[in-house]
């Protein structure tokens, strides 16, 4: 403190006191305060104050050096500046009540004492000070016998009042994470620096489009699909966009130009094959597990109509699509049609090969815009995985917790949901995804957690082959029905029954600002 330009002279202040005045006692040096007014802010601060068992407390003003007395009071010279010691003493003591009424509905109990270890008062009546309440040259040593007296240790009857008024003095205050700061500045931030995507692909000339982009998650896939649909509608094309699950076609829905088809694959065969006439019997899906082939056949079977047919094909999650699907797909594709491929080979969840031609140009993006580089930097320390950090936010961490097994599991996300709720993150904010398929899951058929009800898919459908899912604000789904997805607090559950490390690299990459990750030690895996 004294390489930091504190007096010396108060440090040996407050080093007397504290080998003096007992441990009723709590001793603070330098206490700055601050009031402000409608129109006006008034500073200050107090040498030393000392706070009792009871809360009440002394301000001791401590000056070092000569004084004057004159007419106008003990006076204080610094330089060609004059300034009154009562009058500066008196205005810290109004200003110390004031802020401590905006604090606490009891009444700052405030009392004072000058201090001027190294000048002799001669005329104390004269000076506006009580000369109880000075200690001068003549009694500096008696200054902690001095407060004892005027102060005394207190009753402790009042123990919370006690500590209200030291943890005013302690000038501290507790700093939280502003979760809608971390949302919002990572979704500009995404939004701003996914952007370089998109130049690279505007800017490649090929006639017809065959571009791959190999992305790494984060990188700016989905962002550069939405571009490139409402280019091809500003171009007067027909485009069709091919999702990987339904709940990212059925967002991407909402952003985009109306004029193209936004689908998932089976949802667009299912489409087809309705405008065909043919009367699907969606109960089927559960029990009869050719289902999707029959109608996938008659898709192959039929003529395919002018309002089926495209001149631009998006694929995002190309790396899940199946040969036979892009040999159907070409049935619905003009002969020059543009086609944009995005995949991922380190998301391959689904174990599928590569088999696009060689008329396709490969570009590689490697920097992941969407992980912050706290959870970027767990997410290299536990999986071997190379991707670059393009995201210069920090977001809130990655944090482990351990349990000892799957029947600990639901108790364990509860009590981390609450958590997190707590820290301002919304009930919408939160996505807990198993990393084992939904009948594997041991949270399938909870119905809340954290104390609100879970939105889930039931494993059923309603008659127009919608999925039927619970009314709920805490999502919980799996990481491979999540995919393309984000949401900024992701609960990673079941990592022991992940069938690759991809799994787990795609449940990781889903999270914006915080990532949790539950164990189970009790399993090997």
């Amino acid at each position: 403190m004294t390489l930091g330009g504190v007096h010396e002279q108060e440090l040996e202040t407050v080093a007397a006191l504290a080998s003096k005045l007992s441990n009723d006692y709590t001793i603070f040096h330098s206490v700055h305060w601050a009031l402000e007014e409608r129109f006006d802010a008034s500073f200050g601060e107090v040498d030393i104050i000392v706070v009792n068992q009871s809360g009440q407390l002394i301000a001791i003003e401590q000056k070092n050096g000569a004084l004057l007395e004159s007419e106008r009071g003990l006076i204080k010279q610094y330089g060609d500046t004059e300034k009154s010691v009562v009058r500066q003493m008196h205005r810290s003591l109004d200003g110390l009540r004031d802020k401590f009424k905006h604090y606490s509905k009891f009444p700052l109990d405030i009392d004072y004492l000058f201090y001027c270890p190294d000048y002799r008062v001669v005329n104390l009546n004269s000076v506006g000070l009580d000369p109880s309440r000075v200690v001068d040259a003549r009694s500096k040593d008696k200054l902690a016998k001095q407060i004892e007296t005027l102060l005394g240790p207190g009753s402790g009857k009042y123990p919370d009042r006690a500590e209200t008024v030291r943890d005013f003095f302690c000038d501290q205050f507790q700093v939280f994470p502003d979760v809608h700061m971390h949302k919002h500045a990572q979704q500009r931030a995404y939004t701003h620096l996914s952007g370089g995507l998109i130049k690279v692909v505007d800017n490649i000339e090929m006639t017809p489009t065959r571009l791959r982009i190999q992305g790494v998650a984060g990188c700016g896939k989905t962002q550069l699909a939405v571009h490139c649909y409402n280019r091809a509608i500003d171009c007067g094309k027909r485009p069709l966009l091919l999702c990987f699950n339904r709940p990212l076609s059925e967002q991407i829905k909402q952003v985009v130009k109306p004029g193209g088809v936004i689908k998932t694959w089976y949802g667009l065969c299912d489409e087809f094959a309705k405008s065909r006439g043919h009367q699907l019997d969606y109960r089927q899906m559960n029990t009869d597990p050719t289902f999707w082939r029959r109608v996938q056949e008659i898709v192959v079977e039929s003529d395919v109509p002018e309002e089926w047919i495209f001149d631009t094909v998006i694929v995002d999650e190309g790396q899940d699509f199946k040969p036979h699907w892009y040999e159907i797909l070409s049935l619905l594709l003009t002969e020059k049609a543009d086609i944009l491929w995005l995949e991922d080979s380190h998301q391959n969840i689904r174990r599928t090969n590569g088999f696009l031609g060689d008329d396709f140009v490969t570009f590689h993006a490697r920097e992941n815009y969407r992980t912050p580089y706290r959870i970027a930097r767990y997410i290299k320390e536990h999986l071997d995985t190379e991707f670059d950090t393009a995201n210069s936010l920090p977001g809130m961490g990655a944090f482990d917790a351990e349990i000892e097994s799957s029947a600990d599991l639901e108790k364990a996300v509860d009590k981390l949901i609450k958590q997190l709720l707590r820290q301002g993150f919304e009930p919408e904010d939160i996505v807990v995804l198993s990393c084992v398929g939904l009948k594997r899951a041991t949270l399938h058929d909870v119905e809340s957690l954290g104390g609100h009800p879970v939105r889930r898919f039931t494993g059923e459908y309603d008659s127009a082959g919608n999925q039927v899912l619970t009314d709920g604000v805490i999502t919980f789904d799996t990481v491979y029905r999540f995919k393309g997805q984000q949401s900024p607090a992701v609960i990673l559950v079941e990592l022991e029954g992940a069938s690759s490390a991809d799994v787990l690299l795609v449940g990781m990459t889903r999270a914006t600002v915080r990532l949790d990750v539950i164990r189970i030690t009790g399993k090997s895996g």
